[in-house]
């Protein structure tokens, strides 16, 4: 486990993010935030600085929820506090559904399994699905 956990701090950002809108309006920006990209700080490239230079006449964005540094996909962000603070309350609350895709590498020997379980032993309260199998 110590040898995946060095080998993600030594991913390389991209040097040219592309950052895509999916939907704004006057409470929420929804982005697809690209893989190895960190959503806010002092690093070159982050979710935040991308948002601000595409508009820089908006208030600075809200996180609502986060993705991991590796991981891709939609994010949104609120433009308001009030927004900001009713969507979180819904992610909280458990009122939102994610899914997530993995994408992997080699032969998956053609074999399907569904399975509802949950994952996590602090969040007994949710259940997860999933599905593994040969994606051709």
């Amino acid at each position: 486990y110590m040898g995946r956990i060095r080998w993600f701090s030594m991913r390389v950002p991209p040097t040219n993010p592309v950052l895509s809108i999916i939907h704004k309006c006057e409470k929420y920006i929804a982005v697809d935030k690209p893989c190895d990209v960190r959503i806010d700080g002092d690093h070159p490239h982050t979710v935040e600085k991308m948002l601000m230079a595409m508009f820089p006449d908006i208030p600075r964005p809200k996180l609502i929820h986060q993705l991991d540094y590796a991981t891709s996909g939609l994010m949104c962000l609120g433009l308001t506090k009030k927004a900001t603070s009713e969507a979180g309350a819904l992610f909280e609350q458990r009122k939102t559904s994610k899914l997530y895709l993995a994408l992997v590498q080699g032969d998956t020997h053609r074999h399907f399994a569904t399975s509802q379980t949950r994952l996590f032993r602090y969040d007994a309260r949710r259940d997860i699905s999933f599905r593994l199998g040969n994606c051709r």
